[in-house]
């Protein structure tokens, strides 16, 4: 259920239960008018509003400005999709290494960028972090980003002063939680293949 409920306790703490994060704006709005109609009942004046969530954008709302560099299209739409008017910070990294210009696996359009994006400026702390949940490359690489853990792990370990073994622990972390992943995967048949395939 996404339904949620808003009450306040006799201390005057407003409290929010249930919901989803897919109703966490109009959750918000209704807490931010009950906190104000709440203010008002106590007495404090002034210029108080409803709040006003319906029509402020969201960070990165907003058409990209994606400038000179010429990007395949499927990229292109993807940096738009994800990243919004925010995409100047993914392409200024790549301005500045334009090694951060390659794709993270051949069939995706995700950007070895977004990698060093996602631990600089997107607070991620594990490469199950990065992979899983900012560059969700474990949905949707069919190595399920294996292939570029290693990679992940060196630039968290740069980034976070980590020492080897904190890099091996996130490291093997991330390859143990794509292992479990796959257990339920049906055993290969004598040719070689699932019975999924």
């Amino acid at each position: 259920s996404r339904e949620h409920a808003i009450w306040s306790d006799a201390r005057g703490w407003l409290h929010v239960a249930g919901g989803k994060l897919t109703t966490m704006r109009s959750m918000a709005e209704e807490v931010v008018d009950r906190a104000i109609e709440m203010l008002r009942d106590r007495g404090l004046e002034g210029a108080l509003r409803a709040c006003q969530t319906r029509v402020r954008l969201l960070p990165g709302a907003g058409k990209a400005k994606l400038g000179s560099l010429a990007l395949a299209p499927d990229i292109e739409a993807h940096l738009n999709e994800t990243y919004g008017a925010r995409v100047d910070r993914v392409l200024a990294l790549v301005a500045a290494d334009a090694s951060l210009g390659r794709r993270l696996d051949p069939e995706l359009p995700h950007l070895a960028a977004e990698l060093v994006l996602a631990i600089r400026s997107d607070l991620a702390c594990e490469v199950e972090d990065v992979l899983r949940r900012r560059v969700p490359l474990a949905l949707f690489s069919r190595t399920q980003g294996l292939d570029v853990g290693e990679e992940t792990a060196n630039l968290l370990a740069a980034e976070r002063g980590w020492s080897e073994q904190r890099r091996a622990q996130s490291l093997l972390q991330y390859r143990t939680a794509v292992s479990a992943s796959r257990m339920w995967r049906p055993p290969p048949d004598r040719a070689g293949t699932t019975s999924a395939e």
